[in-house]
C-alpha cells in the first residue's frame, strides 16, 4: 500500500465482458463519491452466446468512463447490473482499488454476485479468496457470472476531480494543479 490515495480508475480495454451473465443490463459503477454508467444500448450479446459485453468505443466521449477517487485504500469500485423491470440492481461485482498498482494496466477478472443482502457484499471486504458459505448474512451469495476487462488506477489529480471541489481547501488544491498544468510543470 505504497501508492497514491488520490487518482482515477479508468478502463484500458475496448470491452467489458460479463461472461455467463445472461441478462441485457445497464451497468452502473460507483466509488467513493463518483459514479458512471454504461447504458443498455452499449450491451451486446457475445457471439459464443455465453454472456454479454459492453462496448467502450473510445471515439464516443460518453463511453469514456473514468471514476475519480479521493480515498483509494478504502474504496471499492462497485459494478451494479440493472435489468429492465427490476427496481434494484440484479447483481454486483466489486473491485478493491488497494490491489491495483499505480499507473499499471491490470487484467481484472472478478465474480458477479447475487444475494439477498447486497450491502454486505458492496460495503465489506468480500472477495473470492476470503468468502466462505457460512459467512453471516451471505449464506445465499451466488456467483452468476464473471466480469473481465483491463483497467488501471492512474495516480494523482486530473480534470475529472473537478466535481470533488466542495470547500476552499479542495478548490485551492485543484486550482494549484490547473496552474501547474498551464505552466507546463505537470503533464
Amino acid at each position: 500500500m505504497l501508492g497514491w490515495d488520490v487518482g482515477t480508475f479508468e478502463f484500458c480495454s475496448d470491452r467489458i465482458l460479463a461472461l455467463n451473465y445472461n441478462h441485457h443490463a445497464k451497468l452502473k459503477m460507483r466509488t467513493g463519491g463518483s459514479v458512471g454508467k454504461i447504458g443498455r444500448t452499449q450491451c451486446q450479446k457475445l457471439a459464443e452466446d455465453d454472456g454479454y459485453y459492453y462496448d467502450l468505443n473510445r471515439k464516443e466521449e460518453k463511453n469514456n468512463v473514468r471514476l475519480p477517487v479521493k480515498y483509494r485504500y478504502r474504496s471499492p469500485v462497485v459494478f451494479e447490473f440493472h435489468i429492465a423491470g427490476k427496481r434494484s440492481a440484479d447483481a454486483y461485482a466489486v473491485i478493491w482499488l488497494q490491489h491495483l498498482i499505480d499507473n499499471e494496466e491490470t487484467p481484472i477478472n472478478v465474480p458477479i454476485w447475487r444475494c439477498a443482502h447486497p450491502d454486505r457484499v458492496t460495503q465489506n471486504y468480500v472477495t473470492e479468496a476470503n468468502w466462505t458459505p457460512d459467512m453471516p448474512g451471505l449464506e445465499d451469495l451466488k456467483e452468476v457470472g464473471r466480469l473481465q476487462f483491463r483497467g488501471r488506477f492512474k495516480a494523482g489529480i486530473d480534470e475529472s476531480h473537478e466535481h470533488f471541489v466542495t470547500d476552499n481547501d479542495t478548490r485551492e488544491t485543484f486550482e494549484t494543479w490547473e496552474a501547474c498544468l498551464a505552466e507546463g510543470v505537470r503533464t
